[in-house]
């Protein structure tokens, strides 16, 4: 199994509980390079990754 379908596989772990989801979305990060809006993208493993909705830079976060 490659590393992106191990990232949508986490994502997919997700809905799952959504209430999770939910308080994760809110503590969201900012972007580190533009400083806008970052939102939950997936999970691998105790990564979880994000993406900005203003310029689409990813990044990860540990957990």
């Amino acid at each position: 199994m490659s590393g992106y379908e191990r990232l949508l596989r986490g994502a997919n772990e997700l809905e799952e509980d959504p209430d999770e989801e939910e308080e994760i979305l809110r503590a969201g990060p900012s972007c580190p390079i533009c400083g806008g809006e970052g939102h939950l993208c997936g999970r691998l493993g105790e990564s979880w990754h994000y993406s900005c909705r203003d310029c689409g830079m990813v990044w990860r976060m540990e957990v």
